[in-house]
């Protein structure tokens, strides 16, 4: 092959080109589709429907021929191949390194630069982020048997049923509390200021007797048009809309001009549920795998990390720094059976 074994969609995915002993392959109406920027299949290398088979040492003296296999085990699949070419190259050398020729330099990661930012909680319980000079609105979703309660930045409390209550959120010197109420759970935040991101701790605990579902959304609204780029999971996605669960890096940043923001679960169940999305309107993450058993008490942890100049290693940088700092460091016990 003539290709690297993983490439990337537009959409953000990453497939490996070779699979199981065989090779994947576009299921299209044509050979064009999957490489236009319009598409989320689109192909980064820009070769959805282009294979170099280098074939030299399976070639007998003699009459060969060339098979194409179908390498699922079921179901009828159709391949079209619309040209195949035939030709003689010379090997060209490996490149050897030159003895005494430097290795692979070392960047050091920057140290931390005080990062000035202003946090407010709206009356309607979302946050509001600002600086770089742009505002970033942070809205979260909290899902009840039926509906959606919401904690919108927006100046009035969204309707979310009769049940729902909302209360003044408390200032305190660097730490914002707020305290959300409805029929099935009730919800204590503590937003935690910190130098280079905000930490959001939420308190949810089941006021039922019964295991209920409580989804989950953490997003920064933005239309598309606001969004310059969308970094999801490490993973440039050029036509700004996609999701996938990324467990490894469980990241979502957007950003515009001079500013940028990023969203991640922190927290062992968020992480391991964490779907990291955009779309044309919002960007962040996700888990709609979330239950609360019966009077049961979860914290659930995020980190909102602005992102200077919408550098994603910046943000990462943040992310890092503050794990060591903050995240509590597991040993690993083990003995004998």
């Amino acid at each position: 092959m003539d290709r690297e074994r993983p490439f990337q969609f537009a959409d953000g995915r990453v497939i490996n080109i070779c699979v199981g002993g065989g090779y994947f392959l576009y299921y299209s109406p044509d050979y064009e589709v999957a490489n236009k920027p319009s598409s989320g299949y689109q192909s980064l290398d820009g070769k959805a429907y282009d294979f170099e088979l280098h074939v030299t040492d399976r070639l007998r003296d003699g009459e060969n021929a060339l098979e194409l296999e179908n390498g699922q085990r079921h179901g009828f699949i159709i391949v079209k191949v619309r040209r195949v070419r035939l030709e003689f190259r010379k090997l060209r050398p490996q490149s050897r390194r030159r003895a005494g020729q430097a290795g692979i330099k070392w960047i050091a990661p920057p140290g931390p630069r005080k990062l000035d930012y202003k946090l407010s909680v709206r009356s309607g319980g979302g946050m509001v982020l600002t600086f770089g000079g742009r505002t970033w609105r942070i809205e979260s979703r909290f899902s009840y048997p039926g509906g959606w309660n919401y904690l919108s930045p927006a100046e009035k409390p969204a309707k979310c049923g009769a049940s729902f209550r909302l209360y003044k959120p408390a200032a305190g010197r660097g730490v914002i509390r707020l305290w959300a109420e409805g029929k099935f759970w009730c919800l204590q935040r503590t937003i935690y200021q910190r130098n280079g991101l905000v930490e959001v701790a939420d308190a949810l605990q089941n006021k039922t007797i019964q295991d209920i579902p409580v989804l989950i959304e953490h997003v920064a609204l933005a239309p598309i048009r606001q969004k310059e780029r969308v970094v999801i999971g490490g993973l440039e996605v050029p036509i700004k809309t996609a999701g996938r669960w990324t467990q490894a890096n469980p990241t979502t940043l957007i950003a515009k001009g001079r500013s940028g923001v990023m969203l991640m679960p922190v927290d062992d169940v968020l992480r391991v549920h964490a779907n990291n999305y955009a779309t044309s309107t919002e960007a962040g993450f996700r888990d709609h795998c979330h239950v609360l058993h019966a009077k049961a008490r979860r914290q659930l942890r995020w980190w909102i990390v602005p992102a200077p100049d919408g550098d994603y290693w910046r943000a990462i940088n943040a992310a890092r720094r503050a794990a060591n700092q903050f995240l509590p460091r597991r040993k690993l016990h083990l003995r004998n059976a």
